[in-house]
């Protein structure tokens, strides 16, 4: 087993707008805004799942609505099924009555697969190319592999929940010259990542521990834009946790074999993705980390990790995670790539962490938390206890 030390993460967020809502509308259970215009601080359903706009995309053939008031990209002047409103709102109403799921977050989530399909073409098949260490030149052998819980949903199928936020490891990025690789890494893949919507790179922000060296692509949105931000930190992966996957967007599940041929970026499309496995050592030691130094705030955050691993646990890949986390924890400095300090995996496995101690502080803000996914989350949504012990029996050396 060989290791592939880097990973790249890109978390989309965008603003869709439409008609002004109200406060009560819009804003329910969010901060109360800091000035007299609340709708200008309703991010919608990434903060708060209460959002629904007024319009729909057909009305701009009809001159019902201003193209202003469109979400991002769609409409006059658009590619793809973006640029047929009609038939894309359409297939949006089609797939918002199966899943039951607000419109906001199926439109994004066909914002999110499509730069995922323009990133898959930007190399050879399956293999996005980066930079290599050897002064910035391409290297052959470099690859770009989708993660994380939206590959869950997206590529493996196992998760039913919305998830906006898009992970790749990147690698084949090691050596003395790694650290400027990073860099040349995050901006191009920031690029491939901003094709489908045109967007310009913006200065890094102030690094965080959190945000550790990631790059910006400004979204034009009005006058306020948001952001796509890429990442990359270092992993442990080993060479036989890797599968080429079709990925296919919530639009694409209900499109017609037409409407897939002609807009590739609704699905169908592959692309190299972590097994898993990978993702279940992952997760857990993102919560173990979390649950030992006390930041609850950072647990509650990612409650959508323990419905992940509850989902993992019942599917057909839990015994080969079972199998294989142990050497994973062992093989992950730095708790896959946070830097700082190495949270260490408990003796028993992560079964023996605080987090699944009854009583504890992590456990309580954990579970105060997990009703709000219902919100997210179109499938069977296992009570918080069963959640727990599904978790807890994927790493459980006893």
């Amino acid at each position: 087993m060989s290791a592939f030390p880097v990973s790249a993460t890109a978390v989309l967020w965008i603003v869709f707008r439409g008609e002004r809502p109200s406060a009560q509308t819009c804003c329910a259970g969010l901060p109360k805004p800091r000035t007299a215009q609340p709708w200008k601080h309703c991010t919608w359903l990434m903060r708060s799942q209460r959002c629904s706009r007024k319009w729909k995309l057909s009305d701009l053939a009809t001159g019902g609505i201003e193209p202003s008031k469109l979400p991002i990209g769609v409409g006059r002047g658009a590619k793809g099924l973006a640029g047929s409103p009609a038939e894309f709102d359409d297939l949006l109403n089609r797939a918002k009555d199966a899943l039951g799921l607000v419109e906001g977050v199926i439109v994004k989530d066909y914002w999110l697969t499509t730069c995922l399909y323009h990133f898959s073409q930007a190399g050879a098949p399956h293999a996005m190319r980066v930079y290599r260490e050897e002064k910035g030149q391409l290297g052959e052998s470099a690859v770009c592999l989708f993660t994380g819980g939206t590959a869950l949903v997206s590529a493996w199928g196992i998760t039913k929940r919305y998830s906006e936020e898009l992970d790749f490891l990147a690698v084949d990025l090691t050596g003395a010259g790694a650290k400027t690789a990073l860099k040349r890494a995050r901006s191009q893949i920031a690029k491939w990542l901003a094709t489908p919507l045109g967007q310009s790179e913006l200065p890094n922000s102030q690094d965080d521990n959190n945000t550790k060296g990631y790059r910006k692509i400004s979204i034009p949105v009005g006058d306020e834009p948001d952001y796509l931000k890429a990442e990359i930190v270092s992993e442990y992966l080993g060479d036989d946790l890797l599968e080429s996957r079709s990925v296919t967007s919530l639009m694409g599940c209900f499109a017609t074999d037409h409407q897939l041929a002609r807009y590739p970026e609704l699905g169908g499309f592959e692309l190299l993705c972590t097994k898993p496995t990978y993702t279940v050592a992952n997760k857990l030691d993102a919560l173990h980390r979390r649950a030992v130094e006390g930041h609850f705030r950072g647990l509650a955050a990612r409650v959508r990790d323990l419905y992940d691993l509850a989902m993992i646990a019942r599917s057909e890949h839990a015994e080969d995670a079972r199998r294989r986390v142990p050497d994973l924890a062992e093989k992950a400095p730095g708790s896959f790539g946070r830097g700082g300090d190495t949270v260490p995996r408990p003796d028993r496995g992560y079964a023996g962490s605080i987090l699944f101690r009854k009583g504890s502080e992590a456990q309580a803000k954990l579970e105060e938390a997990y009703p709000s996914l219902a919100d997210f989350v179109w499938g069977d949504l296992p009570p918080f206890g069963e959640a727990l012990e599904l978790a807890a029996s994927l790493d459980d050396q006893a």
